[in-house]
């Protein structure tokens, strides 16, 4: 589910360009929590690790991912994702190189809503 919030009460809010017009819109929060299967070859996951990182750097440049953080240990990664809903943030995860390897659930992190709403 996905509401839309005024851009004063924003998380993330992304800017692009339809011509001379520069627009604002608010996107929703996800963090989208990645495990490894459990009959991954990690050798496999290393040899698309550079592939991986140019594909996660051009969709954090785009607004569509920001943070990511991986626990190897554990066989987690965690994945800041902006989309307008669930469905949006999981196919930009699953565009990774690595997504292949993973099962994901995707977890919305809404705003707050402003005090009296």
């Amino acid at each position: 589910m996905s509401f839309r919030i005024p851009l004063a009460h924003c998380l993330h809010i992304a800017y692009f360009r339809i011509g001379e017009d520069q627009r604002r819109i608010c996107l929703n929060t996800y963090m989208v929590v990645a495990k490894f299967r459990p009959d991954t070859d990690m050798k496999d996951v290393y040899a698309v690790r550079d592939q991986e990182m140019a594909t996660f750097d051009a969709l954090k440049t785009a607004g569509r991912l920001g943070s990511l953080h991986a626990s190897l240990r554990r066989g987690t990664v965690f994945i800041e994702a902006f989309a307008h809903d669930e469905t949006s943030a999981e196919e930009t995860v699953m565009s990774l190189p690595m997504a292949r390897y993973w099962t994901i659930d995707v977890y919305p992190t809404p705003a707050l809503p402003p005090p009296g709403v």
